[in-house]
């Protein structure tokens, strides 16, 4: 896999590497695939920034809550870097919370 493009829920053009995909997303994080990826991104409950001063140029893409298989409540999260070359994804994962800086989208509203 080279490249994998996406579309945000703004119709924004996000890229996917395929080293992040194979050699960090796949190996790290079984439990997300490219279409849940996809989903994420182009239905997400929560779009934000990010919190962290380390971390300005960065969107994060929740989607959720659901149950796992242990009834634990969990969101899918997409980490979306914002270079001058695109939006490319660093990372994709599930958490227990949504932890936001300032909201830039919120499903409903």
């Amino acid at each position: 896999m080279d490249v994998v493009f996406f579309r945000d829920v703004n119709d924004e053009e996000i890229k996917m590497a395929g080293d992040v995909w194979e050699n960090h997303i796949k190996v790290d994080h079984p439990e997300m695939t490219v279409e849940i990826i996809g989903n994420v991104l182009k239905t997400p409950s929560v779009v934000c920034s990010s919190q962290h001063e380390n971390m300005k140029n960065y969107k994060l893409y929740y989607q959720g809550p659901w149950k796992n298989k242990m009834e634990k409540k969990r969101y899918f999260r997409v980490v979306v870097k914002i270079c001058n070359d695109g939006n490319w994804i660093s990372t994709a994962h599930t958490r227990s919370s949504v932890s936001c800086g300032i909201i830039l989208f919120q499903e409903g509203k």
